[in-house]
């Protein structure tokens, strides 16, 4: 096949706006030939045919002798493309291509990629090319960082999901209030202590006034297990490093207390609330009632035998 029946074979897939591939492409032919591979390429690409035009780019890259390869452009409107069109995998495969020969792409599409691959379920695949690519070039955004770290959980990839809260301080954005709210619930609801007490601590550092809302999770985990005291010291806790009150977390305790007939307990968290200022929520009153009037099944005290 000579020169100019390449390039018209390769033109007639532009032209004819047709999604298949040439073919017959001589890859050994001259650079002009290969530079009108990343034109066709391109074109492919703004014509929403992302597979054919990523297709068409793995056969230029996984060919050993090729002079050219894409362009930084050309690649990245292919990885565009695909992320348009919710080709996630395909995406994940370019965006590693494109690091591979140097490419950075925008920080504006590479957590295009990393939201939609991530909403999409493609969670190890994301946390794989975060640990081995991302850099000073190419950081996350706040957005990112806080939505990774959110399915991360839910996911119960807990070590990527440290490892996202790890190196968001290197990304773009500074974390306000709500989202070390997020983030703190986030580990909250699968019963983590230690995240969500340091990330704490850093909201102190940073001046931020915590809530004590996000950690409702934790409590409930306490008062579910049987540990009410331990419920109740891990509140203290957290209102001693400056944790506005809230009166939800003390129902869960006089709950627990009155469903283990520990009314004096009970009763004391009351007056504790009374004297913090906290008033306490109608359902505390309801369960210490029916407790006090034995209207409820209650577990026996300890010391009864």
């Amino acid at each position: 096949m000579n020169g100019a029946a390449t390039i018209t074979n390769m033109e007639s897939c532009v032209h004819n706006n047709q999604a298949v591939l040439p073919a017959s492409i001589d890859v050994n032919s001259d650079k002009a030939n290969l530079m009108l591979l990343d034109r066709i390429i391109y074109s492919l690409s703004v014509q929403k045919k992302s597979k054919d035009a990523f297709e068409l780019m793995l056969m230029l890259a996984e060919n050993t002798k090729l002079i050219v390869i894409p362009g930084t452009a050309t690649t990245a409107v292919v990885l565009d493309s695909l992320c348009c069109n919710s080709e996630w995998e395909e995406a994940g495969r370019c965006l590693r291509m494109m690091m591979k020969w140097g490419h950075v792409p925008g920080s504006e599409l590479y957590n295009l990629w990393v939201q939609g691959s991530a909403k999409a379920g493609h969670l190890e695949d994301v946390g794989d090319f975060i640990n081995n690519f991302t850099n000073d070039s190419l950081v996350l955004d706040l957005v990112s960082h806080i939505l990774l770290v959110e399915k991360f959980c839910i996911a119960g990839m807990l070590d990527e999901a440290k490892r996202a809260i790890d190196i968001r301080n290197s990304g773009k954005g500074t974390l306000d209030v709500v989202s070390y709210n997020r983030m703190i619930q986030c580990f909250a609801k699968v019963g983590d202590f230690d995240v969500p007490r340091k990330l704490l601590d850093e909201m102190l550092r940073k001046g931020l006034t915590p809530f004590a809302l996000p950690f409702m999770p934790l409590v409930q985990k306490l008062c579910f297990s049987g540990k009410v005291d331990a419920a109740l010291a891990f509140i203290e806790e957290i209102e001693r490093k400056g944790c506005r009150p809230f009166p939800n977390l003390y129902t869960h305790v006089v709950s627990a207390y009155c469903k283990a007939n520990r009314l004096e307990d009970a009763f004391k968290v009351m007056d504790s609330m009374k004297a913090k200022g906290i008033t306490p929520e109608p359902q505390a009153h309801k369960d210490l009632f029916a407790s006090c009037m034995g209207t409820r099944l209650l577990k026996p005290a300890e010391s009864v035998k």
